[in-house]
C-alpha cells in the first residue's frame, strides 16, 4: 500500500501555504493553547504523552524522527533500534503523516533507505522522504515520482551555504508540483520571502525565541514583524510566549 491509499486528496487540499509550529512543549501550562493552533509538528526525539491528546485535534499533525535533534546532540544512538520505537509509535498513534529517518550525514544514504522500506513495511504507509544536498537532483526527482509528499532538507544541516540553496530552491518546489507531489520546507518560515516560495507547508520553532530575547511578534501588512521593548523590563515572559505563539 502506498501513502496514496491513505491521502486521496491529499494535494488539492492544499491550494495555500499551511505553516506548522513546532516545540510546543514549551506549553506544558497552557495546553488548551495548542488546539488553538490548526497546524503543529512535534519530533519523536522530545513529545511527551500530554501532548498527543492535543496535537491529534489539530487540522493536520506532522511527526518528525528527531535525527535532527539527536544529531546535534552528541549522544551515540542505535538506529536500528530506535527506528523500531519510531515505527512502534506510529502505529500505536495511527500517525498519517511522518518523515524518514533523514540521518544521511550520520550512516550514510544507503542505510536511510533501509531504514525507509523498513519503515514502509511495518507501517504499510510512506514516511515523507527529506532530500539533503548530497543526494543529487536525479534522486529528487525520483523522490518526487514516487512519493506524494516530499521534503527539502539542509537548510540548517547540510553545511551548504543558505544563499546558495535559495537560489535553486524554486527548481526544487517545481519539479515537486509538476510530479504531483507536495513539498515541506524544513525550518523555513522567513515571512519576509515566504511569498517567493510555493511550499505546500514549512514549519519553524522561532516562536519560542521571543521571551528569550524580549521579541514580541505581530502579525503586520501580511508578514509577521519583530518588536523590540527596548530598556524595558519583561515582567511575564510566559505571557509573551503564548502571544507570540
Amino acid at each position: 500500500r502506498t501513502q496514496n491509499d491513505y491521502l486521496p486528496t491529499l494535494r488539492k487540499n492544499f491550494r495555500e501555504m499551511k505553516v506548522f509550529l513546532a516545540a510546543t512543549k514549551v506549553l506544558r501550562n497552557y495546553q488548551e493553547e495548542i488546539e488553538k493552533s490548526k497546524y503543529i509538528l512535534e519530533s519523536y526525539y522530545d513529545i511527551e504523552k500530554w501532548q498527543l491528546p492535543h496535537v491529534k485535534k489539530c487540522s493536520m499533525f506532522l511527526l518528525d524522527s528527531g535525527a535532527f535533534t539527536f544529531m546535534n546532540s552528541g549522544k551515540v544512538l542505535d538506529f536500528d533500534a530506535y527506528t523500531e520505537k519510531y515505527i512502534d509509535f506510529i502505529r500505536e498513534n495511527d500517525m498519517k503523516y511522518f518523515f524518514e529517518m533523514d540521518i544521511d550525514s550520520v550512516v550514510g544514504y544507503e542505510k536511510v533507505k533501509v531504514l525507509r522500506k523498513k519503515i514502509e513495511r511495518r507501517t504499510g504507509k510512506q514516511p515523507i522522504p527529506v532530500w539533503h544536498y548530497s543526494r543529487g537532483k536525479d534522486d529528487y526527482i525520483g523522490m518526487c515520482k514516487d512519493y506524494p509528499y516530499v521534503a527539502f532538507g539542509g537548510l540548517m544541516t547540510d553545511g551548504v551555504k543558505r544563499e546558495q540553496l535559495l537560489k535553486f530552491m524554486p527548481w526544487f518546489i517545481d519539479k515537486a508540483h509538476e510530479n504531483n507531489a507536495m513539498i515541506h520546507g524544513l525550518g523555513f518560515t522567513q515571512t519576509r520571502i515566504l511569498d517567493k516560495y510555493h511550499f505546500d507547508t514549512v514549519d519553524s520553532s522561532s516562536w519560542i525565541g521571543g521571551q528569550r530575547y524580549g521579541l514580541e511578534y505581530r502579525f503586520e501588512d501580511g508578514i509577521v514583524k519583530q518588536i523590540k521593548r527596548q530598556g524595558k523590563r519583561l515582567v511575564n515572559y510566559q505571557s509573551l510566549m503564548v502571544h507570540n505563539f
